[in-house]
């Protein structure tokens, strides 16, 4: 089962769900893996609605249930109902359990510092940002023929000159590991949605 989005599933806030309809995004099986409500995004169909076509319009009552009530309940192509055994729920929160930490795992990494020419150099968020713009720099000095060159400061607190194509060459190392990482976490999270017991779920880690 997919992380639901657009609501949280725990959102104690009753005015998120009273007098809502709400849209829900189904699996093959009629599990939930995305809600939305015409309250935040809008009336499906209508201009400016952030609610994807493919969804399934339901009651106050069933959003709720739904939304608060993650991993209990599925879809049979009318009505809500229970999942037909515990044994089919606990694999499903097992499933969802893992997914969690593979998104976890690979969100943890993707921030992590990165070597490179034998430095090691922050990747967080803040990095990143002031990274691309110092990479636009680069970029139009390589155009222009002119030279270029930043003093960085790198994890350790030391520092170190890049010219134009070391700079640019720091943020590709840094996308080439954030696509590897994706692609490991796209994968192994296929591999949870095809397990069909809880030890196979379990066998599956970062």
């Amino acid at each position: 089962m997919a992380q639901l989005n657009q609501v949280h599933p725990d959102d104690p806030r009753d005015d998120v769900y009273t007098g809502a309809v709400g849209y829900l995004e189904l699996d093959s099986q009629g599990i939930p893996t995305g809600i939305w409500t015409d309250k935040w995004h809008g009336v499906k169909g209508t201009p400016g609605s952030l609610v994807p076509a493919d969804t399934v319009e339901v009651d106050e009552e069933d959003l709720r249930a739904f939304a608060t009530e993650h991993g209990r309940w599925k879809w049979d192509g009318s009505a809500r109902v229970a999942y037909e055994t515990s044994a089919e729920y606990s694999l499903q929160k097992a499933k969802s359990a893992r997914r969690s930490e593979i998104t976890d795992a690979r969100n943890e990494e993707e921030v992590a510092p990165v070597m490179y020419l034998g430095k090691t150099f922050d990747a967080d968020t803040t990095s990143i940002m002031r990274m691309m713009v110092v990479v636009q720099a680069a970029q139009m000095s390589l155009a222009a023929g002119q030279p270029f060159e930043v003093t960085w400061t790198c994890a350790d607190n030391t520092t170190t000159d890049l010219d134009a194509a070391q700079m640019i060459g720091l943020m590709n190392v840094i996308m080439l590991r954030g696509e590897t990482l994706h692609n490991k976490a796209r994968d192994l999270k296929s591999r949870i949605d095809e397990a069909s017991t809880l030890e196979d779920v379990k066998s599956i880690g970062w």
